[in-house]
């Protein structure tokens, strides 16, 4: 339950689809005439390619919160992922939460099969005994498979009802297909005998019977009437409108809320129940009635699939162009900004923080966790300064704007984003259920998961090559410069010393031979490695430090005015900084370094030879220290 309504789960794929539009569309008003509220969980292909990228689209269902789902429904036909259905029901059980699975029966779940059998023989019975067709033609499925099988016994049962022969002659395969229809078409044609009907087991081969049947002179239903099954939405499209049988939506969720009230309020319930198909008569079977109809419903739904399509070139560019923004971006600040250029109807945008990681390659991520526990939102519709985006959210509360979206009666679609098969975060709508709407979530995601993968790439791209470059000039053993590093900003530093005096300094580590001879390279490294740490904490405001040799490092620095003897403040301020090391220190050694030092003005500054200077300097207090090394 959240905020007072009781939440029902919808795991479905391709919400764009007619048929799964009128699915939620009905789903929805059932579902708010008992005061509850409809989550959609969706997946923007149907699994069935087994894709890398399905992988992410369906960790959409990772986000469903079982602490707040009342109970779950799978519309099993539009996937293709026996495995995902059987991972949601499992999920959905050890939760104690009610599953109801729509079209497929499963184990674990309460089933709502859809009786296609007596649907088929309505509309065989509505061809023979309301139009009086006894020649007739039934355009099976594939020979010997089920519900082709089943399909041709009920013709053939309702012909004997009527008192009709039954031959061979009256049925053809077109294996649920265009072209093998096609195929036998052809040859009922060759045989020079026109039956008066076509009674096509689904809508795919009703509407290629129809486009055949004019191709070869012949006009539905003047002069043949053809009918199909299933109730595709191209089935409307078609010249005449296909007569057909499909679901009854309506009436199948409503059984389907009998039940889950029934289950809130503790009555028993059956494991399974039969919802029939409905007909849904058209022009192509001849009904006087449906003409007239029919034809001004087919110039209204051109009108808006026209409109449609204008609307969605226009938005395809601008999203496109937004695309192009958001991938160079150089921030998340600015990644928020350009997203922000597009206005996302109803819209919040959640993304996994790692998205924002410049360090994480997307082409190599692995990760067990598809979202984490604390998002990042970068988008909220009709913010108006609402937010400050990006900011961090707990998975929990799903999305910014869930609490407003709640009070009113639109469902709430989830889909996930993804990039190369990897989470990226989720996108989370509350339209009404219409079909331009719908088709808008599938057009979001993919231009989303377009910008991150593209913002990713690039982001990760230039780290790289950030990162090749300050290789280039580091010392790998410490991070500090190296030689090359250390000349490249050399003239920057010099830039800012004008009028000034320059310091060039020589430090060279004592008894470094010592160290490795007597406890390894692994101590040398480690006290080459405390000597840069001194060397690049000097107190200079300007300054730049190098690693120059094995032991060797150089500092080049403005002196300070303050100090009146900079070249005995560097050398008392390294002793210094390696005594206290020593005295916290645990190793069997101890770490020293000698100091030379050579100040010259900065007018007609020769940096090689202030450093043999100071290089020679540093070799005479070498000469005087104990610890100095031993060649």
């Amino acid at each position: 339950m959240y905020d007072g309504h009781k939440v029902i789960a919808l795991c479905i794929a391709k919400i764009s689809m007619e048929r799964n539009l009128e699915l939620i569309q009905a789903f929805n008003e059932a579902v708010c005439k008992e005061d509850y509220r409809l989550f959609v969980y969706q997946t923007c292909s149907d699994l069935f390619q087994q894709l890398r990228s399905e992988n992410g689209d369906k960790a959409v269902f990772d986000l469903m919160d079982f602490d707040i789902i009342d109970a779950v429904v799978i519309f099993n036909e539009s996937f293709h992922d026996d495995e995902l259905v059987e991972c949601l029901v499992h999920t959905a059980n050890k939760n104690h939460v009610p599953v109801v699975s729509l079209g497929v029966p499963f184990k674990g779940a309460i089933s709502l099969d859809f009786d296609d059998g007596s649907g088929f023989e309505k509309i065989v019975r509505h061809v023979i005994e309301e139009h009086g067709k006894k020649d007739t033609i039934l355009v099976a499925g594939l020979k010997g498979e089920e519900h082709s099988e089943r399909r041709i016994e009920i013709y053939k049962r309702v012909l004997r009802d009527n008192g009709i022969p039954v031959t061979e002659k009256n049925i053809i395969y077109g294996d649920y297909w265009y072209e093998p229809t096609e195929r036998e078409l052809t040859k009922v044609i060759a045989s020079g005998h026109m039956p008066e009907a076509f009674i096509c087991a689904n809508d795919a081969m009703a509407i290629t019977t129809c486009e055949f049947l004019y191709a070869n002179g012949f006009s539905v239903p003047k002069d043949v009437i053809v009918t199909g099954f299933d109730g595709i939405p191209e089935s409307l499209t078609n010249i005449p409108t296909i007569s057909t049988v499909k679901f009854d939506w309506k009436l199948t969720f409503d059984c389907v809320m009998e039940v889950l009230v029934n289950i809130f309020n503790g009555k028993p319930v059956e494991d399974s129940y039969t919802i029939p198909y409905t007909l849904d008569i058209h022009c192509s079977c001849g009904c006087p009635e449906c003409a007239e109809l029919h034809r001004i419903n087919q110039t209204k739904r051109y009108s808006r699939l026209s409109d449609a399509f204008n609307q969605y070139q226009s938005d395809e560019l601008s999203l496109y162009e937004i695309t192009e923004e958001v991938m160079t971006s150089q921030s998340p600040k600015e990644f928020v900004k350009h997203l922000d250029k597009f206005k996302f109807w109803n819209t919040c945008i959640m993304i996994n923080p790692r998205c924002f990681d410049a360090m994480v390659n997307p082409a190599e991520e692995k990760t067990e966790q598809s979202f984490e526990d604390i998002l990042q939102v970068v988008y909220v519709s009709d913010n108006n300064g609402r937010y400050d985006l990006p900011y961090a959210m707990p998975k929990k509360e799903m999305a910014p704007l869930l609490n407003e979206w709640i009070s009113h009666s639109n469902p709430i679609i989830f889909s996930s984003l993804s990039f190369y098969g990897i989470p990226a975060g989720y996108i989370v709508s509350c339209f009404t259920a219409t079909r331009h709407d719908y088709c808008k979530v599938l057009q979001y995601v993919a231009s989303i998961n377009k910008a991150i993968g593209s913002y990713r790439l690039t982001n990760y791209l230039r780290y790289t090559a950030d990162s090749i470059a300050k290789m280039a000039i580091s010392d790998y053993l410490t991070g500090i410069n190296n030689r090359h590093g250390f000349y490249d900003e050399l003239p920057d530093l010099l830039g800012k010393a004008a009028g000034k005096e320059v310091m060039v300094a020589s430090i060279d580590m004592d008894g470094l031979k010592r160290i490795n001879d007597t406890y390894g390279h692994e101590c040398g490294d480690f006290a080459i490695k405390t000597v840069s740490e001194v060397v690049s904490s000097l107190p200079f405001k300007d300054y730049i430090c190098g690693r120059f040799g094995g032991d060797e490092f150089v500092v080049c620095a403005i002196c300070e005015k303050e100090v009146a003897d900079n070249e005995k403040y560097i050398a008392e301020y390294v002793a210094r900084c390696l005594q206290e090391f020593n005295a916290k220190s645990d190793k069997e050694f101890k770490v020293s370094a000698s100091v030379g030092a050579y100040i010259t003005p900065s007018k007609d500054f020769d940096f090689k030879a202030a450093l043999r200077e100071s290089d020679e300097k540093m070799y005479l207090v070498k000469l005087g220290h104990p610890n100095r090394r031993k060649n």
